[in-house]
């Protein structure tokens, strides 16, 4: 926190949104960074995490100065059209997942605030390195930037000793910020947390991250992926093998293997490879509605393939690298295709077909069991608002899951009494004015003198 308050400089006058669970570690300096700085907590409602209209909304109707995304919510705030009025904001830090570098510059075409990327395991105090997100960049990896305050970072290869720059190695912390361990599991902890050559008083111990990782020549670490079977997905950390072992406790499933593929959008998703007890390909339906029973939603795959045998490499293992893209997306209900025959239908299915990059859509296939999450719910809501200009709550979709329920929803909607864009006049902090022109479009106007700056309506 205080390496944060040094770098992004809170002020009193600041206003810090809230919104992220109290079990997701940046909600501690969401709260005690805030209050350390004198600042304003501003509280979303506790179901408006994922609902980007409502957030942007909220940030503008709060005029919130400062807040912490996860890079899968800034890419949902970037498709609503009110995010662009949030001309409060003057700091976003973004963390928990790679931030796309297109997304970044989607959000310097909208916003004047800085955008910084930050990285942390939880074992390091929430965050180890950060780095000031600029225009342009020739790389589309961001870097996760720098170690901060009292933080070092080494860059280790397979023998422990330091890796060159550009090699790829595991990122190593030390530093005042590592945890004392894992509570109740010493075995974990000597693994993991261990003495090491490059300390700078006794005592001093190195997290192993599992992060693959690299320094580039400007001196900036860019990650690269996991050096094990654990991945983040949205944001949070996961252990593929949990997911294994929960699938093969079904009868019906011999072997499971997960692994993290980007889909045609550039997302990364879950996909579930079978082996069945009887040689027959199942469908995935009933195995994600037994999984939620005991996996939360990110852990659950967004793609079942089922295979006749997993391929091995020499020493019997099996050879991940060599699983197939799954090619075929398995409908709702195998067998029982039925396709849009409204226009409504036809229009609400060529959105999910776009945002979960499946070809053809059953109008009684669940969105969530072909990969939706409560993000990609998010961006859906926001489209059919604006699409068909109606009032439609976000919850809608966890209500009415299918094409033919939502369609029919949409048809009862009320129409949206909103102006597309909100009417406001506000003054950002570089004193330029936002107001609404006669023909309802968005008008900057830059002010002289601080004098002639009316005030907020």
């Amino acid at each position: 926190m205080s390496w944060m308050q040094e770098t992004y400089q809170l002020k009193t006058t600041d206003r810090f949104l809230m919104k992220t669970s109290l079990s997701f570690d940046p909600s501690v300096y969401e709260t005690l960074w805030t209050l350390s700085a004198g600042a304003t907590i501003v509280m979303a409602r506790p179901d408006g995490q994922a609902d980007s209209q409502y957030l942007a909304h909220l940030i503008t109707e709060e005029q919130v100065t400062a807040a912490y995304f996860v890079p899968s919510m800034v890419e949902a705030l970037l498709d609503e059209d009110e995010f662009e009025c949030c001309v409060s904001l003057r700091c976003v830090i973004c963390g928990g997942e790679t931030l796309p570098a297109e997304a970044m510059e989607r959000f310097h075409d909208r916003l004047r605030a800085e955008l910084h990327h930050s990285y942390g395991p939880t074992e390091t105090s929430i965050k180890a390195t950060g780095f000031h997100c600029c225009r342009g960049g020739e790389d589309e990896r961001l870097p996760i930037g720098r170690p901060i305050g009292n933080t070092r970072g080494f860059v280790l290869d397979g023998d422990g000793a330091l890796a060159l720059h550009y090699t790829v190695g595991e990122m190593h912390i030390a530093g005042a910020a590592i945890g004392r361990g894992y509570y109740g599991r010493p075995d974990l902890t000597a693994e993991r947390f261990s003495p090491h050559s490059f300390a700078e008083r006794a005592g001093e111990r190195l997290y192993q991250t599992g992060d693959r990782v690299r320094f580039q020549k400007d001196g900036n670490l860019q990650f690269m992926g996991r050096a094990d079977h654990q991945v983040k997905l949205r944001g949070v950390r996961i252990e593929l093998g949990e997911i294994e072992a929960a699938l093969e406790e079904q009868p019906e499933v011999v072997k499971a293997a997960i692994i993290v593929r980007k889909n045609p959008r550039g997302s990364p998703e879950l996909i579930a490879y079978l082996k069945d007890a009887d040689g027959s390909s199942q469908s995935g339906v009933d195995l994600r509605s037994r999984l939620r029973e005991k996996l939360p939603d990110q852990m659950i795959p967004a793609r079942f393939v089922f295979l006749e045998r997993f391929p091995l490499m020499p020493n019997g293992k099996t050879d991940r690298r060599s699983l197939a893209d799954p090619d075929l997306y398995e409908s709702g209900e195998q067998g029982s295709f039925v396709g849009p025959t409204t226009e409504l239908e036809r229009r609400i299915a060529a959105m999910w077909s776009e945002l979960l990059s499946v070809d053809q859509i059953s109008i009684h296939d669940s969105f969530f069991d072909l990969g939706g999450h409560s993000l990609l719910a998010s961006r859906l809501i926001s489209r059919i608002r604006k699409t068909f200009r109606i009032e439609l709550p976000l919850q809608s979709i966890f209500t009415s899951p299918t094409v033919a329920d939502l369609s029919r929803l949409v048809e009862r909607a009320p129409v949206s009494d909103k102006p597309l864009r909100p009417l406001l006049t506000r003054v950002d902090r570089e004193s330029r004015m936002v107001e609404v022109s006669s023909d309802g479009g968005l008008r900057i106007q830059r002010l002289k003198t601080r004098a002639q700056e009316p005030k907020h309506t």
